[in-house]
């Protein structure tokens, strides 16, 4: 078994002196797809923040390839940075309103000029916006463009150094169910064609069911059912994460299985 990208033990969080997380162990290693399910306030977006180096433990410890996050130097730093890479909810969290797209995905690469600008022509044709099909749009800001593709420009800004886990921040929640349906479709695509990790953070049941392979459920910041995502959904042990299935909209997107009786 490889050793593990990215994991937590006995991990608590803490705003203040406020516990919002407690006691989280997960594990992520190469191409492993874990959902984190809950409604707002269940605390996945702060572990989400925490994962990324974004906010301190305050208790357990993050380990980044057997290291302690908390502990790592100023160059493995830049290595965690650039193999874990987070994609938000809006691209309007992720881009600097004052850069172009070419710029905002070119920001963390090396290399000649010439070689960034092939490499940011090649990143937005893989994520669906190849500029021979949509002239200019490496000059747009992202004041210019809709929400489905400034998702997909964060996406390619991620993607742009090479990561090997992506941290997803209810990345559909903030689109419409055609454009949720295609960044969907985008993500698994991108898995597969790059063996990436994913940690999706989501309200959704039916998010995860088409993205990752495990799931756990977090309520009150506290991890109450983990399973083989089909399993989690098709005989939910915890009335909490039955709740949550049932919010599930049978209009649009993908289909929950019936429950087991």
């Amino acid at each position: 078994m490889s050793e593990p990208l990215l994991e937590a033990s006995g991990l608590c969080l803490a705003y203040g002196r406020t516990t919002v997380v407690h006691d989280v162990d997960l594990t992520l290693r190469e191409g492993d797809t874990l959902g984190v399910v809950g409604e707002s306030g269940s605390g996945k977006s702060t572990l989400a923040r925490a994962l990324l180096g974004l906010l301190p433990a305050a208790g357990g410890t993050v380990w980044f390839r057997g290291s302690s996050l908390a502990g790592l130097s100023r160059a493995e730093r830049r290595i965690y940075r650039s193999t874990v890479q987070p994609v938000f909810q809006d691209g309007v969290e992720t881009l600097d309103p004052r850069m172009t797209v070419a710029a905002s995905v070119a920001e963390g690469m090396r290399g000649s000029r010439r070689a960034r600008a092939a490499r940011v022509r090649e990143l937005l044709a893989d994520v669906g916006l190849d500029p021979r099909t949509l002239p200019g749009i490496e000059g747009r800001r992202p004041h210019e463009l809709s929400g489905g593709q400034r998702q997909r420009v964060g996406i390619a800004r991620a993607l742009a150094v090479e990561p090997r886990l992506l941290v997803l921040d209810e990345p559909t929640s903030a689109l419409d169910v055609t454009v949720q349906a295609r960044i969907l479709e985008l993500l698994e695509r991108l898995r597969h064609e790059h063996g990436l990790a994913m940690l999706l953070i989501t309200h959704d049941l039916a998010v995860v069911d088409r993205l990752c392979a495990e799931s756990m459920v977090m309520q009150a910041g506290r991890v109450v059912e983990r399973g083989p995502t089909r399993e989690l959904l098709t005989r939910p042990a915890h009335p909490y994460t039955e709740r949550l299935r049932a919010a599930v909209p049978q209009l649009g997107g993908p289909q929950l299985p019936a429950a087991r009786t």
